[in-house]
């Protein structure tokens, strides 16, 4: 098998395990490959440690993402750890946004078990 042909193969390989477009990836050589492609909030403590590892429009693409999959995480973020650089602004620009989408997503449960208003 030629080289070009191996390195094909094993694009083909990790196209299966990837399940989600723009995400980073925080961790490499995992013992289960599929783990190196798991979505994890890790990511938003990665952005407040060191920004400046960060494409900055991917960065908010990628936050975008986690609002979306992680809105609990973001509303309980623990007050003792300092918040920095991207997600900073991020939790800033989006709180009231995320606010609104959880009494909205609590106000839709109650009203489909019978006991909204």
């Amino acid at each position: 098998m030629t080289l070009k042909a191996k390195q094909q193969q094993q694009q083909n390989e990790e196209a299966k395990l990837v399940h989600r477009r723009g995400i980073y990836k925080d961790s490499v050589g995992a013992s289960h490959r599929f783990a190196d492609y798991q979505f994890r909030p890790n990511l938003c403590v990665a952005m407040t440690v060191a920004p400046e590892m960060f494409d900055t429009e991917h960065a908010w693409k990628c936050l975008d993402l986690v609002g979306e999959s992680f809105l609990l995480v973001l509303l309980a973020w623990p007050h003792w750890i300092p918040v920095t650089g991207l997600m900073k602004e991020f939790m800033t620009t989006h709180k009231t946004r995320l606010h609104t989408r959880v009494q909205r997503d609590s106000l839709t449960i109650k009203d489909r078990s019978g006991s909204g208003a």
